[in-house]
């Protein structure tokens, strides 16, 4: 990808996070032991759930995580996951889709990294 491409995805970044915030939404940014799961439909919430029943048993490590419904409403979920350990974004993000998160979301993510975007994943919620 070109500047341009990297310049939009800035911006369009920012816009996004000022857009939410003049919404009365939060921006959440995960810390180093946090993954951000995106569900979108309830196939992907089938998914989050093989998924984490997988990763604690192979692992042997409880994933601790919060479900809370999407302002669109259900099937739609955001799920905030906490491990033991600390991740760097691209493991973030390879997570979060093996966990079922939504793969556009996904792959804008990795796209936001591969040009240096800083937070390239984040939740907004409204309370």
């Amino acid at each position: 990808m070109d500047n341009d491409t990297a310049a939009y995805l800035v911006e369009s970044r920012s816009a996004y996070i000022a857009r939410v915030e003049s919404e009365g939404g939060k921006i959440i940014i995960p810390g180093p032991f946090d993954a951000q799961v995106d569900i979108d439909t309830e196939d992907q919430y089938e998914q989050f759930c093989k998924g984490a029943d997988i990763y604690e048993r192979v692992t042997g490590e409880q994933l601790s995580y919060v479900v809370t419904e999407s302002k669109s409403g259900l099937p739609k979920r955001h799920i905030r996951v906490t491990t033991g350990f600390p991740m760097d974004d691209v493991f973030r993000i390879a997570l979060q889709a093996a966990l079922g998160s939504d793969p556009i979301r996904e792959l804008l993510s990795l796209i936001r990294v591969m040009h240096g975007v800083g937070d390239p994943t984040v939740f907004a919620e409204w309370e």
